[in-house]
């Protein structure tokens, strides 16, 4: 790691591309990358590959991917094999096609906080960490039983094993769930529906949820809260170049007590050993909001707006789009 990666990617404009915004394999490597606007990726169809996301990384290992808008793509963000110490947090997604984050073949630990996803999540992965995220749209897991890929000693590049995919050891606290129009009580992709279908050979740690306009919450699940007399109005509005979210939520979604995330109530990802941690070892706490602002540490608000004071919101959360 002393050889490789260190980068700062920030502030940049990048659109029109037919297979990737930023893309890297190692190379990214302790870096962060912030602050951009990228869109329309891959939607041409001129031609075809495996790098067809606004930001596709293999091997971000101890990367920092935040504040960024990211839109208009085949996927979002791909994080592909050996993503691994990772913080992925800030960031807006919407009307990506496949996914705002798609993560394969992972084994953990990442971390995902504070992000608003309207577009859905893939995760073919296990030991990803999602937290205080405002997620609208379908969330899908897949096992990968037929590929072993790589995990590391913490922050190193030194391979430690192999391994298949055989999904879990995921947690979900505190996050926003907003079933889309077109999904059903049955849909099994609705909200942490997809951990009451599927085998999964670790077991996941999930609590503290809100659901809303008919996503289900996973089974047994301590502290969540169902809306379903009040639907979730969302949606964005772009003005004056500046991108805006205007959100209406139930009052319960305020008083919600929900834990103060940290490195000790994260644990470790199982198949690495390693704590969801900072890069250089230390300890990680999520106490801060989509906006920078201090949350509560007795009673932390879901998703990631710390509390507003009202149910009608109409947030500025990108400039310069």
């Amino acid at each position: 790691m002393e050889n490789i990666g260190s980068h700062l990617v920030a502030r940049n404009h990048i659109y029109n591309c037919e297979q990737t915004g930023i893309c890297g394999s190692l190379g990214a490597i302790n870096s962060v990358i912030e602050g951009n606007h990228i869109h329309h990726i891959w939607t041409k169809r001129l031609f075809f590959g495996y790098e067809i996301g606004a930001i596709k990384l293999h091997a971000p290992i101890d990367v920092l991917i935040r504040n960024n808008l990211l839109h208009d793509a085949h996927k979002g963000m791909w994080m592909d094999w050996m993503t691994q110490g990772t913080r992925i947090t800030g960031n807006i997604c919407y009307n990506n096609e496949m996914a705002d984050l798609f993560a394969e073949v992972n084994h953990g630990p990442y971390l995902v906080d504070n992000n608003i996803f309207l577009s859905g999540i893939e995760n073919w992965s296990e030991g990803g960490a999602y937290i205080h995220n405002l997620i609208a749209g379908e969330l899908i897991l897949l096992k990968i039983l037929d590929r072993s890929t790589p995990y590391h000693y913490p922050h190193s590049t030194a391979i430690s094993g192999l391994s298949t995919t055989t999904l879990g050891d995921d947690r979900f606290h505190n996050n926003i769930f907003i079933a889309s129009d077109d999904s059903t009580a049955a849909d099994q992709w609705s909200g942490l529906n997809a951990y009451n279908h599927m085998d999964y050979e670790f077991p996941v740690h999930i609590s503290h949820n809100i659901y809303f306009n008919g996503a289900l919450p996973f089974e047994g699940e301590e502290g969540s809260r169902i809306c379903e007399d009040q639907p979730v109005i969302l949606k964005l509005e772009e003005q004056d170049g500046s991108l805006y979210l205007h959100l209406s939520l139930n009052p319960e979604s305020w008083e919600m007590k929900c834990p103060l995330i940290n490195t000790e109530f994260l644990g470790k990802a199982v198949r690495t050993g390693q704590a969801w941690e900072k890069p250089d070892g230390s300890t990680l706490q999520i106490d801060t909001d989509f906006f920078g602002k201090a949350r509560n540490p007795d009673k932390p608000t879901a998703g990631p707006f710390e509390d507003q004071g009202s149910v009608e919101l109409r947030l500025l959360v990108w400039e310069g789009i």
